[in-house]
């Protein structure tokens, strides 16, 4: 088996992957943006003026990476020019399930929050695979 033929076997699409997150982010991205007030209060948060500040502004972090995804979903994000690209989700994603498994530790109760922390890592896991398992491949 040659070199080629074993990159390729290692590799998968990662349209699929840059597309998902990017669908994923920019629900979360405008839910945060759009209703921080509703998005506090649903998680049993302050309803000051700090905190609806800091859901808002990262709504639209989240925002910039779905639009960052969408825009990259078909570029090959394996290679070396999209490592900054592949490396920056995977930090955001594996440091967003460490984070949000911390919350659900101490809230176990909290469904929406689990759906979410389960989204994050699937997406931590497939950035964590095109990033330091082989790579991915374009459509």
């Amino acid at each position: 088996m040659n070199t080629e033929s074993v990159q390729e076997a290692r590799s998968f699409d990662t349209t699929f992957l840059m597309t998902g997150s990017a669908v994923f982010l920019g629900v979360l991205g405008l839910s945060a943006a759009l209703f921080p007030e509703k998005l506090l209060a649903h998680l049993g948060g302050a309803q000051q003026q700090g905190p609806l500040l800091l859901a808002n502004v990262t709504g639209m972090l989240c925002l910039g990476f779905a639009i960052l995804n969408w825009m990259a979903r078909d570029v090959l994000i394996g290679g070396i020019y999209g490592r900054p690209l592949t490396l920056g989700n995977f930090m955001h994603f594996f440091g967003g399930t460490i984070t949000l498994i911390t919350y659900v530790v101490d809230n176990p109760d909290a469904v929406t929050v689990i759906a979410i922390a389960l989204g994050y890592a699937v997406f931590a896991a497939g950035f964590g695979y095109v990033a330091f398992a082989g790579g991915g491949r374009c459509g």
